[in-house]
């Protein structure tokens, strides 16, 4: 059996080495995929092991952030709201642009925050939609 195994190998010994190298290759990157989703992806949360009065041992995942107790340094600056009263100028609140009001917009009214002035859109963040030229 080991002397067919030996004749086998010597007639196929190329296509026998390409398969073993493409083998190994998507073995690699499987790996390096597994990895990249267990440690990028949905990394999990270190866990504490806490000896309790009674002997046990207890392990629970830490909680990594705790919005309600993060102090107000930390806290990120909210986007610098615009007036709700009618201006000249008018934006989506979810969008990066803003336009003239009497320029043609698909904002639906509900989404809509107007600018008194062109140096508030500008402040709040928003580009002159190019749509909407001066």
């Amino acid at each position: 059996m080991i002397g067919r195994i030996k004749e086998l190998w010597g007639e196929h010994d190329s296509r026998i080495s390409h398969v073993a190298e493409i083998l190994l290759v998507a073995v690699i990157f499987f790996g390096l995929g597994a990895l990249y989703v267990e440690r990028i992806v949905y990394p999990r949360p270190p866990i504490v092991v806490a000896k309790l009065e009674n002997g046990y041992v207890r392990a629970a995942p830490v909680k990594l952030i705790d919005a309600e107790n993060i102090s107000p340094q930390l806290r990120p600056e909210p986007k610098q709201q615009a007036s709700v009263s009618k201006g000249e100028y008018v934006a989506s609140r979810y969008g990066k642009t803003y336009y003239r009001v009497t320029c043609a917009n698909q904002i639906k009214e509900e989404n809509k925050i107007f600018f008194n002035t062109e140096e508030d859109a500008k402040k709040a963040g928003l580009t002159l939609a190019k749509s909407c030229t001066k």
